[in-house]
């Protein structure tokens, strides 16, 4: 799972690079009470600009994408949610 993790976090740092982003994991992964085919992994990507419709697509289509070019289906546990930081 970890390998899935920093894959994933320096996808989004690439797609985001331009928006300075932040990621930060929450939820039972973190707590240490995540459970295969049961749990899901949430994450949360706050960025200081807004994002473009580009990345924004780039985004919609990275879980597939991983699942694919890893061949696991540890990816489709991923639940993301992005927001503009609050200045």
């Amino acid at each position: 799972m970890n390998t899935t993790i920093n894959i994933l976090t320096s996808r989004l740092v690439d797609i985001l690079s331009a928006n300075n982003p932040s990621v930060y994991l929450y939820g039972s992964i973190v707590l240490k009470d995540f459970k295969p085919g049961w749990s899901d992994v949430d994450i949360i990507c706050l960025a200081d600009t807004e994002i473009g419709l580009l990345q924004a697509n780039q985004l919609i289509d990275l879980r597939q994408q991983l699942t694919e070019e890893t061949n696991t289906d540890y990816f489709r546990s991923y639940h993301g949610k992005s927001y503009l930081h609050q200045k």
